[in-house]
């Protein structure tokens, strides 16, 4: 059985400042720059999954589902490598 561990949140012990919201702005205006053609393509592999599973049924359905979520995850890794390689640069 897993053991039971008590977090307590301290004062002081995540402090934020303006440079790290500048950070975070500058990174997430950065990666929807770098990353447009990603998020469209996301966007429009979404709506084309749902149209499909609207139109098919029983195992069809299952395998459309099946394929559509392995290429929606692969779109969605490529943003996160985007992501972390941009927050690396502005660092």
């Amino acid at each position: 059985m897993p053991e039971h561990y008590e977090m307590k949140a301290e004062p002081g012990a995540f402090v934020i400042s303006g440079n790290s919201a500048r950070l975070k702005h500058t990174t997430v205006a950065e990666a929807t720059r770098r990353n447009w053609p990603l998020l469209g393509a996301y966007g429009l592999i979404t709506l084309a999954s749902i149209i499909a599973s609207y139109f098919t049924s029983q195992w069809v359905s299952v395998a459309v589902s099946f394929a559509f979520a392995v290429i929606t995850f692969l779109v969605g890794l490529r943003m996160l490598i985007q992501v972390v390689t941009i927050t690396n640069e502005v660092r």
